[in-house]
């Protein structure tokens, strides 16, 4: 949008992903926003029903519902957390809200997976803040501080480690349905510079496959500071600490991992 909310687009196959179809509908929150409604996801339901939900910045995961297999899209509405709270995936300030709401919530929890912070000792071009854990401190923070059992943080300094170059990604991208689609969003990025990070997809990937990365043990707190430096992540090694941090990582096992959902080969 021209204010800069994201918009949810669909798109839906109907020859078992030869080609692909953008849906008739689109949305946006319908209120004032940042980031509007970022990183749709899509489930079938028991009814035949199609279920999305996406990240907002407004303290919930807005939905909207498909009755014609995605063709055509309900407005979205808020949603609430309920049932399977270990399956749901959340944003930094509806975790921050929800865990001192309600405290079992972290000990429900197997674990938190997140892309967050900077961790390496250098700081990285844009400072030593990253954007998802600057973009509201205090929330970060909270997150932090009443982490479930297991919390594992994949920083931007690792995650900057596993880019493709625009060639690659075209000619990569290109092979599969889904990918292509990625790679038409991607256009806007590569018209500024020449090489993408799959930042989320690492942490996606490192739920599956662990070994991706080396972990270390420690504690994670959040500079609260006025200044140019709030939301920076500090990180402390201790064997006996609360958090993990991806502290390396195997690009070529990622890579592997990656296209391997989408049976397509790692080169």
């Amino acid at each position: 949008m021209e204010d800069g909310r994201a918009i949810a687009i669909w798109y839906y196959s109907d020859d078992e992903g030869v080609t692909g179809k953008e849906t008739e509908t689109w949305w946006t929150l319908p209120m004032a926003s940042i980031a509007g409604m970022q990183e749709p996801c899509v489930v079938e339901l028991a009814d035949g029903s199609l279920f999305s939900w996406a990240r907002t910045d407004q303290g919930a995961q807005w939905a909207c519902r498909s009755h014609d297999g995605g063709r055509t899209w309900s407005p979205p509405a808020a949603t609430t957390l309920h049932r399977n709270p270990d399956q749901m995936p959340l944003t930094m300030n509806e975790l921050a809200l929800l865990f001192p709401a309600d405290p079992e919530i972290p000990h429900l929890l197997k674990e938190l997976v997140m892309m967050c912070g900077k961790y390496g000792p250098e700081p990285l071009r844009g400072g030593k803040t990253e954007w998802n854990a600057s973009l509201d401190p205090e929330a970060t923070a909270i997150v932090f501080r009443n982490a479930p059992a297991m919390l594992r943080s994949y920083g931007l300094d690792v995650t900057r480690q596993v880019a493709m170059t625009h060639e690659d990604v075209t000619r990569r991208f290109a092979a599969d349905i889904r990918l292509r689609v990625v790679l038409d969003f991607a256009q806007v990025w590569f018209a500024r510079q020449d090489e993408i990070f799959f930042n989320d997809p690492l942490a996606a990937v490192s739920v599956f496959e662990p070994e991706v990365c080396n972990l270390a043990r420690g504690n994670v707190s959040v500079d609260l500071k006025d200044g140019t430096e709030k939301g920076r992540t500090l990180w402390q090694p201790d064997a006996g600490g609360r958090h993990e941090v991806a502290v390396t990582v195997d690009p070529t096992r990622f890579f592997m991992a990656f296209f391997d959902a989408f049976s397509l080969p790692a080169a």
